[in-house]
């Protein structure tokens, strides 16, 4: 019972970290959508590629903020035992469709992503929407965290490979290999806890929130 309580405390704390942290996420998009498109509706911004811009950086915010509810609302129904929604995809065109969507946010980073599916079934049933979050959110944690060679600072440029294979022709194997910083040993055993976040990410205040 004692251990319990000690779990259930450590929990309500690390909801509460994830409600400050998302809270921030959140707002952060949200302000830069109403600014962008404040000024379009009031005509502050002219000529066709300022406005283009503009509406580039509108879309952007909009993807991103719709990641994060998604993610939100994912991680809430598989907390509560929801049931998810499978369907039949195609493995190749789904992965690279999905390194193809945030494309623009790897190059804005500097970093490139590699995309290798190998030995894998044509179709799988799965849940479409939870294996997207899943990668996606590995990808962008690699993005957001990858490091250019000391020798390399002023011009690099990240290579991001994503591996995708089959383990015993059932278990879908997924793998993303940078060159970051990484987490410490202890801190591999909490990678599964819900809202964590490493030290160095927490130190260096980059954006996430560990869902």
């Amino acid at each position: 019972m004692y251990r319990m309580y000690l779990r259930a405390g450590r929990l309500r704390e690390k909801e509460q970290e994830f409600v400050v942290s998302i809270s921030h996420e959140l707002r952060t998009p949200i302000t830069v959508i109403r600014s962008a498109s404040s000024n379009l509706a009031q005509g502050v911004v002219h000529g066709d590629e300022k406005v283009g811009k503009y509406g580039t950086i509108i879309q952007e915010q909009a993807e991103r903020l719709s990641r994060m509810v998604e993610g939100i609302l994912t991680c809430a129904g598989l907390s509560s035992g929801n049931k998810v929604t499978e369907s039949e995809i195609e493995v190749k065109a789904f992965f690279h469709e999905l390194v193809k969507s945030i494309e623009p946010a790897a190059k804005k980073a500097g970093a490139e992503i590699s995309v290798d599916v190998n030995n894998v079934p044509e179709k799988i049933i799965t849940c479409a929407m939870t294996l997207r979050l899943v990668t996606v959110n590995l990808l962008l944690n690699a993005i957001r965290d990858v490091l250019p060679e000391e020798e390399d600072l002023l011009h690099h440029w990240s290579l991001i490979r994503l591996f995708i294979t089959c383990k015993n022709s059932s278990i879908l194997v997924i793998q993303v290999e940078d060159c970051a910083s990484g987490i410490t040993e202890k801190e591999t055993e909490e990678i599964f806890e819900p809202f964590v976040r490493g030290g160095r990410a927490v130190a260096g205040q980059k954006a996430g929130s560990g869902q």
